[in-house]
């Protein structure tokens, strides 16, 4: 092949044969940066890359691939402007999501749900719905309101469409959870297991049980959270799916940190760090480091714990997570308070408090003001602080 379109062309044949895209990730790569730059080809590269993303993850390098996603995003917006498929928009708000962005795609998940809706296309419209909901993993919305849901479960409804409908509830699973809603989440997810394992779809099941495993841990059920987290993974080994080892590890992590085995959760953190370097992935190196300082923290190594929790906040500073921003500094703030450091730690809990007001209301953020509270009492009221446990 010697032209970018016989390239391209490739890319429309082969684009789910994972040791093809390995052998050839380089010239993929260039082919599709040097054909969005070019008015003739940018739609072409446009599609490859639609057709290429969901495989990019085995091919690890996520740092340069975003690059080269938000290239691509650019020429896409100005190709598509005048007549968007709904689709496609889709598509772009899922890049966004795999680049480790939060903000940009909830403008491209909502402008599919707009048009889909005044051309009155219900399964347009609930596959933008999906994406939201997914979205909710990274920024929380209004969607959380029972109104918007409901109607949404009613379009499925309409739609019928089975697997559509697992998806949205794997979807919804995924957004009680980070709503702070985790019975939702854990039934949600437990409807959507059953219809992946009886289709045999590995993927999809192990990653349904992992957030089964999320949510029961969120409720302190740690034996259940444990025992899902192994069926999780034992789906996910019969999968090429990169990023299993990472949020194994690293939900095993926190399993341990909750049973307060503090030396076994850094384990299973470290291992999280290092899968999470190789996958090139800065969101989850951050997420990684965030959890080994917590760990640290207890551990009493509070050097290594605030270098970690330091480069963990650069990074949430850089891509303006509020979110983590607040759970972050209440890290730091409990780390602050355990050296000693009371007016440090005073004053970190305030950045986190007032990050977590300009949050959706929901029941996560509830649960974090809560948090925020029982440590300002302790500090105040000069308590142990070594006494409080990672549910406090």
């Amino acid at each position: 092949m010697n032209s970018k379109i016989d390239w391209l062309d490739q890319m429309h044949k082969k684009y789910n044969e994972t040791e093809w895209l390995s052998q050839n990730a380089g010239q993929i790569y260039d082919v599709i940066a040097t054909s969005a730059n070019n008015d003739d080809t940018a739609s072409y590269a446009f599609d490859a890359l639609l057709l290429v993303y969901p495989h990019i993850l085995t091919l690890g390098d996520m740092k340069r691939w975003g690059k080269l996603i938000h290239e691509v995003l650019n020429s896409a917006l100005k190709y598509h402007a005048k007549q968007p498929h709904s689709i496609e928009w889709n598509t772009i708000g899922q890049l966004y999501l795999t680049s480790g962005q939060s903000k940009s795609p909830e403008t491209a998940f909502n402008k599919p749900v707009r048009r889909a809706t005044r051309r009155q296309n219900p399964r347009a419209i609930l596959d933008s719905y999906i994406g939201l909901f997914k979205l909710q993993v990274y920024r929380q919305s209004e969607l959380s309101k029972p109104e918007i849901i409901n109607s949404v479960l009613d379009l499925a409804r309409q739609v019928n469409n089975p697997q559509l409908y697992t998806r949205l509830y794997q979807a919804l699973a995924y957004a009680y959870h980070f709503w702070g809603e985790h019975d939702k989440a854990i039934d949600r997810g437990q409807l959507a297991y059953g219809y992946w394992t009886k289709n045999n779809n590995d993927t999809e099941a192990g990653l349904s049980a992992y957030i089964i495993a999320a949510s029961y841990r969120a409720l302190e059920q740690l034996d259940q959270a444990l025992s899902w987290l192994e069926l999780a993974s034992s789906h996910l080994a019969k999968t090429d799916l990169v990023q299993q080892y990472f949020i194994v590890a690293a939900e095993t992590g926190s399993i341990y940190l909750m049973w307060e085995e503090y030396p076994v959760a850094q384990q299973w953190y470290d291992i999280a760090y290092n899968e999470a370097v190789k996958l090139n992935d800065s969101l989850s190196i951050a997420y990684a480091q965030h959890c080994l300082g917590i760990a640290q923290t207890y551990l009493n190594n509070y050097e290594a714990a605030d270098n970690n929790l330091r480069q963990s906040l650069a990074f949430w500073e850089q891509t303006r997570d509020d979110r983590q921003l607040a759970h972050i500094y209440h890290s730091i703030a409990y780390l602050e308070g355990r050296r000693g450091n009371k007016s440090k730690a005073l004053e970190y809990l305030k950045t986190s408090e007032n990050i977590a007001t300009t949050l959706t209301e929901n029941q996560a953020r509830d649960t974090h003001s809560d948090k925020i509270a029982r440590l300002r009492r302790a500090i105040e009221n000069n308590e142990d602080l070594t006494k409080l446990s990672a549910s406090d």
